[in-house]
């Protein structure tokens, strides 16, 4: 995957959403990615997923 933040992982949606809501200011670690390469995997795989189906 070309995306990986390496985050921590809450486990549940309350966690979640107190993880999202901390006042901590964090840098997040930032990196070039190849936005087209990204939609054409993501098109191919939708097209994966939705073939020989009604939708």
């Amino acid at each position: 995957m070309l995306l990986d933040l390496n985050l921590p992982r809450p486990d549940g949606l309350t966690q979640t959403l107190l993880w999202l809501g901390q006042d901590e200011q964090v840098q997040l670690p930032v990196s070039d990615m190849d936005l087209e390469q990204l939609v054409l995997e993501l098109a191919e795989e939708a097209n994966y997923l939705l073939r020989d189906k009604d939708v």
